[in-house]
């Protein structure tokens, strides 16, 4: 509550992303593996760790990447929320920095937030799943939606 991300670009996004997530699994699986960027399930590091999650990781400055990774039906609703939602928190976070700045006496005020928005920023998004465990839905003797 209380930032610039307006509910629109939320909302729109979470629902692109429920659509993709919704996806039988060879569906998701043709927008990975993320090497570095793209669909991944379940193995969470570089290390071989594992978790009952399922992502979309893309780099947070080029829109055309969105085609690559994005196997549903309208690739471009998906890109225009993802762009949209981006490019706020990337204001918002701006913001923040050159308030940080600012704080600290700093003169040039974008010192921090022109690394944010510089075309060579290596800034990713992820967007994370986390579906229902199997092993607890039988312990629990129910299944939920999305979380």
């Amino acid at each position: 509550i209380n930032h610039v991300v307006p509910l629109e670009f939320i909302s729109r996004l979470e629902a692109e992303a429920f659509k993709f997530f919704s996806l039988p699994l060879p569906e998701k699986e043709q927008a990975g593996p993320p090497c570095p960027f793209g669909y991944g399930n379940k193995s969470i590091g570089p290390s071989g760790d594992v978790g009952w999650v399922e992502y979309l990781l893309f780099t947070a400055n080029q829109e055309s990447n969105v085609q690559r990774f994005v196997s549903a039906k309208n690739p471009e609703n998906f890109s225009v929320a993802l762009n949209d939602y981006i490019s706020a928190v990337k204001k918002m976070a701006c913001e923040i920095l050159e308030l940080m700045a600012e704080g600290l006496k700093i003169q040039q005020k974008n010192v921090f937030s022109k690394l944010l928005i510089d075309e060579q920023s290596d800034s990713v998004f992820r967007l994370n799943h986390y579906p229902p465990c199997p092993d607890i839905q039988v312990l629990n003797g129910s299944s939920s939606n999305m979380i």
